[in-house]
């Protein structure tokens, strides 16, 4: 698998894109893209492209927008702070620059009719439901790893004829995000109508081997991989 970098410039995220073993421009791949948590960066989640299927998607990791001193001078990254003021402002922004590098995503790699996936682990999870669900035309599922729901995120009601799938992962030993803020999503998310799919797992804060089997085997569910 070919890992290309992109920086298109300002107002726009960089991001992470794993091309397919034997990728072919010609061909008509549908798209995952994965978002990494709060600390980290485009590359943290970039190794789970050849655990899922490495020949039949177009794979993507966009960075998120606000850098941050990390220890033992490290550099990390975030979709909005954790803590004090602006969260909510920071959100609407980084779903604003999301739905931008989707655009330019998809002028690079796809089309209108291309089946995308997008999916994130923790502050990564909860950045894909925020754009995901208001997105149904453009994205066929959602994957959420370890994450939670912003209060926001169903002010309205879905679609009558909304075929939108979910995957929503945590672990029960998890103590950064407790497993009830995916089981309350899960609650909320079902009571609207949302065909959603949990699944816990004996593990902490992190996405486990066992987790990505279950990702990768309902992923080619969702959006089947390009048959070559």
């Amino acid at each position: 698998m070919k890992y290309e970098e992109y920086n298109i410039g300002e107002g726009t995220l960089n991001f992470t894109v794993v091309e397919p073993n034997g990728f072919n421009p010609h061909n008509h791949y549908p798209i995952v893209v994965l978002m990494h948590g709060f600390g980290a960066s485009s590359k943290d989640l970039a190794p789970l492209a050849s655990a899922i299927n490495a020949r039949g998607y177009i794979y993507a990791f966009p960075q998120a927008p606000i850098e941050m001193r990390m220890g033992f001078g490290g550099i990390g990254y975030a979709w909005a702070p954790i803590s004090g003021d602006g969260i909510e402002e920071s959100i609407n922004n980084s779903k604003s620059l999301i739905n931008r590098f989707l655009d330019e995503l998809l002028k690079l790699y796809g089309d209108e009719e291309t089946k995308v996936v997008l999916g994130g682990f923790s502050q990564g999870a909860m950045m894909a439901l925020e754009v995901g669900l208001e997105s149904p035309g453009r994205i066929t599922g959602i994957v959420s790893c370890s994450g939670w729901l912003n209060s926001s995120q169903l002010d309205t009601e879905p679609e009558s004829n909304n075929q939108q799938q979910l995957f929503i992962g945590h672990g029960s030993l998890d103590d950064i995000v407790p497993i009830q803020k995916s089981i309350e999503a899960v609650g909320k998310l079902s009571a609207k109508g949302y065909l959603t799919e949990f699944h816990e797992y004996d593990i902490a804060h992190e996405i486990s081997h066992m987790e990505i089997s279950d990702i990768s085997e309902w992923i080619q569910s969702v959006i089947p991989p390009l048959d070559i």
